[in-house]
């Protein structure tokens, strides 16, 4: 509750005073960014999309084979191109700086397709 009245206060997150945090250890990292990418329904979402569109109904087993692993590049490609951006000082720089407006923008977005299937 003290987060989101925070928020809509304008005070910023607690991340946000210049806190030290300490690092996290590879290994629990990882298995966080894997737990959190499993329970994610954006990404299960695409991945259904993915087969739906791609996959034939009696396909030969090459073929689902070679979707999984396609997707299985793409999903580790896009994780790397972030990884690469915001382990760049000036890039993380920039984007702390334009958080708000990003997220803001988004915000207006989602309230917008939301409004629109809500009218639908």
């Amino acid at each position: 509750a003290m987060l989101i009245r925070q928020a809509f206060a304008g005070a910023g997150l607690p991340w946000d005073a210049g806190l030290r945090l300490q690092p996290t250890p590879p290994g629990r990292a990882f298995r966080m960014g894997f737990l959190t990418n499993l329970s994610n329904a954006k990404s299960f979402a695409f991945v259904t999309s993915l087969f739906a569109s791609t996959q034939i109904a009696r396909g030969p087993l090459w073929l689902g084979l070679s979707g999984v692993a396609l997707m299985v590049m793409m999903s580790g490609a896009w994780y790397v191109a972030l990884m690469a951006l915001f382990s760049r000082p000036a890039f993380a720089e920039s984007y702390r700086k334009a958080r708000r407006a990003i997220e803001g923008v988004a915000g207006v977005i989602f309230l917008a397709l939301g409004a629109d299937l809500i009218v639908r």
